[in-house]
């Protein structure tokens, strides 16, 4: 009788020690579910906000394409020339500035390496 009783105290002493681990366990993914809810909360204002920054950008985008259809009606259909002209030669100049401004830093390299200025 006395080895039946302590192989019942060992068996339970067993149990309670599974019974810590599994509440170790249970603890670590409560946490981890916590964690986890925080972040998707987290994720959803984030996506709320963008959510308000994409429809106010909708109605921007909207209006401006309501503006360039009536710009490009038959009507005003010469200041979309001008337009056109405008940012064309815009291109141009930035262009031709741009081939001088690298054209001279070549310049300069190539003195540079020479061992000149």
């Amino acid at each position: 009788m006395y080895h039946e009783s302590d192989a019942t105290r060992v068996y339970e002493q067993q149990n309670d020690l599974r019974l810590k681990e599994l509440n170790n366990k249970l603890s670590a993914l409560h946490k981890i579910t916590v964690d986890i809810n925080n972040e998707v909360n987290a994720d959803v204002e984030v996506l709320d906000d963008s959510s308000g920054t994409f429809s106010s950008f909708d109605g921007s985008l909207s209006g401006t394409m309501d503006k360039l259809k009536q710009m490009t009606s038959i009507r005003h259909q010469r200041y979309m020339v001008y337009l056109t002209c405008f940012a064309l030669g815009i291109f141009f100049m930035v262009y031709s500035f741009s081939s001088l401004y690298w054209s001279h830093e070549s310049d300069y390299s190539d003195n540079n390496d020479n061992g000149t200025l």
